[in-house]
């Protein structure tokens, strides 16, 4: 059986790390750093930093803009000082890794994650859920991160090959590690930034420069590296029999992925998806609120898929929402704080 985890900046952020767009503004402003970014995105993101939280939306819609179409080269390079920047804020929020990731508590809170996933579903999901897992077989554990930073791979490189095993009847069977991947690249390389397709930023540019197709569409820059990432991440999903997704917004640029993930459980009736979703809420949040946050996940997922209502009931038979789970990735405390300490001389 094969389970395929996709990881967003979500976990960055979670273990004490300020990787969000947001932040990287705030860096700007502290440090002066605007000047680094060449026109038109240094003035477009500091007058008005709320609506590029989401930088990549924002990018595209900036490419409407007439100016921007007229002098559309000076925004590539622009696009490029941006990377340059942004890599080296984030190399900085590396430093604050002085952390011995074989760490036992640090080993023990992925491999507690692994072998126990599921374990924040509902009594009556839990049933479900395990009614069709097939226990019958070697299970596999696939990763493929969005991150630009090191930290989810460093820790898993170094867990062991074997994460876990189950027991059925007299057979044993593994529960081993699989493929890991960076889908978008690292601050270090290959660095993707961008929307999900050509309807996301301007007809008229992509009319007026091929260019600008692998610019700005990720999986079009993916195809132009000549890597075989899309292509190995592609064939994951159809071998998935379970898929989690976890600190993830569900984004309209990374819609492809939603697409595939999709297709996958409506190609198979026994694919689960589960995701982990942030709320923020604390734990006495009424039920009314905690079952209209579930339905708002479910909502937003389907909302990436062209489906039937017939279809979409199948799905959401199949379809997990965790809320705020405290059990998923979770570094121990002590590592945090640390990270949190050496967050004072990050940037100097």
């Amino acid at each position: 059986m094969n389970i395929t985890f996709f990881i967003g900046n979500g976990f960055d952020i979670q273990s004490g790390l300020k990787t969000s767009y947001s932040n990287f503004y705030d860096y700007l402003n502290k440090e002066l750093k605007w000047v680094e970014i060449g026109w038109p995105l240094n003035n477009e993101i500091s007058e008005d930093p709320e609506t590029w939280a989401d930088f990549e939306l924002a990018l595209g819609k900036i490419t409407e803009k007439e100016e921007i179409l007229a002098n559309h080269k000076d925004l590539y390079d622009s696009i490029d000082d941006f990377k340059s920047v942004f890599a080296s804020y984030l190399q900085d929020e590396e430093k604050k890794l002085d952390i011995d990731f074989k760490d036992e508590a640090i080993q023990n809170s992925f491999l507690s994650t692994f072998r126990n996933f599921h374990s924040d579903l509902q009594p009556g999901e839990k049933v479900k859920f395990n009614s069709r897992l097939n226990l019958h077989e070697t299970w596999t554990y696939n990763v493929i991160t969005f991150n630009y930073t090191s930290l989810f791979k460093e820790i898993y490189e170094k867990l062991p090959s074997k994460l876990g095993e189950h027991s059925l009847g007299n057979r044993t069977y593994h529960k081993n590690k699989g493929v890991f991947m960076d889908i978008h690249g690292t601050h270090q390389l290959d660095m993707l930034l961008g929307v999900n397709d050509h309807s996301q930023f301007s007809s008229k540019l992509h009319e007026i420069d091929d260019e600008s197709s692998f610019v700005l569409v990720k999986d079009i820059t993916n195809t132009e590296l000549r890597n075989t990432k899309k292509e190995t991440a592609t064939e994951l999903i159809h071998k998935s029999n379970v898929m989690c997704i976890f600190g993830m917004s569900l984004g309209a640029t990374d819609k492809m992925w939603w697409d595939l993930i999709g297709g996958r459980l409506l190609s198979d009736k026994s694919t689960q998806l589960v995701i982990f979703a942030y709320e923020g809420v604390n734990r006495g949040t009424s039920t009314r609120k905690i079952i209209n946050m579930r339905k708002k996940w479910e909502k937003l997922f389907l909302s990436h898929l062209e489906v039937s209502e017939e279809a979409e009931e199948d799905l959401l038979d199949r379809i997990f929402i965790c809320i705020d789970s405290n059990n998923i990735f979770r570094l121990p405390e002590k590592t945090k704080d640390l990270i949190s300490s050496n967050a004072q001389n990050a940037h100097n």
